[in-house]
Order: C-alpha cells, then sequence, then structure tokens
C-alpha cells in the first residue's frame, strides 16, 4: 500500500480539481431531480444564469469543495487498505475482488458524504435570494441544530438519506474502480506499455470515463432516492422512508438528470482518477 499521506494528499488534490469542475452539474441535476416545471439540462441552465447569475451554479459549493479533501483521500486510503486485506489473505486480483474493494470504501465514504450532501442540497434548493433561509452551511447546521430535541436527534436529521446513499455509493464506487481497472489493463495492452506509470494520458482519462460511465448507470436511481430524501420539506419529527420515496416516484424520476449526471460524472472520473494516479 502507498503511503497513508500519499493517499490523504493525492486524494484530496483529485477531489478538489474535480468539484471546483463538476459543481454547476451537480446544481443542474439537484434542480432537475426536485423541479417537474423544469423542461431539461438547457431550461434549467438558462432560468439559474438568468435570474441567479453565476453564482447560483455554486450555491452550496463551499461544503462539498472542503469535504472533497477528506471523502476522496478516504475512498482511495480505504480501497488501497481493502486491496492490501486480500493481499494479506492471499485473494488474488480479479475484477470481483477490485469491485468488492471499491463498494467497501463507498460504503465507509457513505457516511461522510451524507450529511454534507445534505447540506449541499438545502441549499441548492432556495432559488429566490430574497426569501432564501439559510445564508450558508454553518446557519444551517445551526439552526438545523436549534431545532433539533437533542444532540441524538441532530445526528439522525443530519444523516437523512443514508440508506439511499450506501447503496449508491457502495456499488456505485466499486463500478467506478472496477471500470477504471478494466479500462488501465485494456490500455497497458493497446499502448504496449509494460507499466501502467508509462500509460498515455489520454487514455488514462478514458479508462477514467469508463469508472464515471459505470458508477452514474448504477448510482443514478439511487442518487435521485436521495435527493428526494434530503430536499422533501417533511415534519419536523418525522423521516423520509427509503420505500415510502420509492412507491411515490414514477419511472422517469429515477432517471431524471441522467444527462447532466453522465455529462459530469464522465469527465469528473477522468479527472480525479488521472490526477491521483499522476500525483
Amino acid at each position: 500500500m502507498k503511503d497513508a499521506r500519499y493517499q490523504v494528499f493525492s486524494g484530496s488534490i483529485a477531489g478538489m480539481a474535480n468539484q471546483s469542475v463538476c459543481h454547476p452539474f451537480d446544481t443542474i441535476r439537484t434542480r432537475l431531480q426536485m423541479k417537474p416545471e423544469l423542461k431539461g439540462p438547457i431550461d434549467c441552465f438558462i432560468k439559474i444564469a438568468r435570474f441567479e447569475g453565476i453564482f447560483g451554479f455554486y450555491k452550496g459549493f463551499t461544503a462539498p469543495f472542503v469535504a472533497q479533501a477528506v471523502y476522496k483521500s478516504v475512498i482511495f486510503s480505504v480501497n488501497a487498505f481493502a486491496k492490501d486485506v486480500c493481499e494479506v489473505n492471499k485473494i488474488k486480483p480479479s475484477p470481483l475482488a477490485t469491485f468488492a474493494c471499491g463498494a467497501v470504501s463507498g460504503t465507509v465514504n457513505s457516511f461522510i458524504v451524507t450529511p454534507v450532501e445534505l447540506v449541499r442540497n438545502q441549499l441548492m434548493m432556495q432559488i429566490n435570494d430574497s426569501k432564501k433561509k439559510y445564508n450558508g452551511p454553518r446557519h444551517f447546521i445551526l439552526l438545523l441544530y436549534k431545532s433539533s430535541d437533542s444532540t441524538l436527534d441532530f445526528v439522525r436529521r443530519m444523516y437523512r438519506g443514508l440508506p439511499a446513499t450506501i447503496i449508491r455509493d457502495s456499488g456505485g464506487v466499486g463500478f467506478w474502480f472496477l471500470g477504471f481497472s478494466l479500462g488501465i489493463s485494456k490500455a497497458m495492452s493497446v499502448s504496449g506499455s509494460a507499466t501502467e506509470a508509462s500509460i498515455p494520458m489520454y487514455l488514462l482519462m478514458i479508462s477514467g470515463s469508463l469508472g464515471g460511465l459505470l458508477f452514474w448507470c448504477f448510482a443514478l436511481p439511487f442518487d435521485c432516492i436521495k435527493t428526494r430524501m434530503q430536499c422533501l420539506n417533511v415534519p419536523q419529527h418525522s423521516q423520509p422512508k427509503f420505500l415510502q420515496i420509492v412507491r411515490s416516484m414514477k419511472p422517469r424520476d429515477f432517471i431524471k438528470g441522467w444527462q447532466v449526471a453522465l455529462g459530469r460524472g464522465i469527465p469528473g472520473a477522468a479527472t480525479t482518477l488521472t490526477v491521483h494516479h499522476l500525483v
């Protein structure tokens, strides 16, 4: 396993680079999943640009940008640790082992991602700045804490959408690493590279893109469920139930924002995985 400090550093750099480029896509995808009156990504883009300006695309940016330094390094560190465990237990490298290691890292990471995305989504859904309820991440967290009955209730409310996030990220991150691994193997064969370090950058980017494609093909339905769980207005002392949300959704609701998810996920994964591989 590479040095843990390397995993933290390279994962942080890769994650923050990805978030800076891709946050506007997240904003559009979240709005599409929650606003049925929007006709599509272009309509959403035009309305945000017209009524909210460039900063409208970066609502809720601070929390995930800062958190990227944590949870991308967690993903890469836990994945590397899981691979070490497989090696110690003499489990041979295979697509299944690659997927399993990625799934473990995605599961661990979901406990960090869920509260961050709750804050992000709540801020993203504030369309009218003159009537906005929250002034920023700290303000949202403070109000949620003050309205909670106890610290335990506050933690429970911060983890709205956790079941959907665990499913999304365990399977999604498993496919993320699997796609990249399969791409790397093919790239070495195509380019005649003796080692991964000698693979041309454009083939690394293609390999990362495959990981992003597989991630969102699996994860999008669960992302749509999670968004509803985190954004729907519910009474203070109740929580949206996973199965209740699923039953309330129409088939097309499970793939809302697919254009943006793929448009964001493919270059985002290519950037993150390639930067981590090169740093």
